[in-house]
């Protein structure tokens, strides 16, 4: 399968962010091992998760046909 998926400068700079915060608190140990920073990062960026899973991947690439069965290979 070898599809575009079409996202804005806007959604892929809130993504990028996304992602950088979430490969920073998870690089260190400390974070991911304190349930109240556990806590406080879910409510600060859960939102965002939840918007590009479900819009994204469920929403623009979820509903193609085999999309799944690629995934669990």
């Amino acid at each position: 399968m070898n599809s575009i998926i079409k996202i804005t400068d806007v959604e892929l700079i809130e993504l990028y962010t996304l992602i950088e915060k979430i490969e920073k608190f998870f690089r260190d140990p400390n974070n991911y091992s304190d349930l109240e920073k556990v806590a406080e990062f879910k409510n600060e960026n859960y939102h965002l998760i939840k918007k590009y899973y479900a819009d994204i991947f469920l929403g623009r690439i979820g509903h193609r046909e085999g999309v799944f069965d690629i995934i669990n290979e």
